[in-house]
């Protein structure tokens, strides 16, 4: 993904943690929001299912 690129992950049913699709952790969903070049965050859309937003964190010089 580029500097500030979006991207939206597809709603998947509620598991807690870690996020579980059919039983199975889901390693995508996982990966989006606890990645370290990434401000992800999981919103609810219904009363079982949920979508991940997220943006890339631009770099930056130190």
């Amino acid at each position: 993904m580029l500097d500030g690129a979006q991207r939206v992950v597809p709603p998947r049913v509620l598991a807690g943690w870690p996020p579980r699709f059919e039983g199975e952790v889901d390693e995508l969903r996982l990966c989006y929001l606890t990645h370290p070049d990434l401000e992800a965050t999981e919103v609810l859309t219904t009363p079982t299912g949920s979508v991940v937003l997220g943006v890339k964190r631009e770099r930056t010089a130190w």
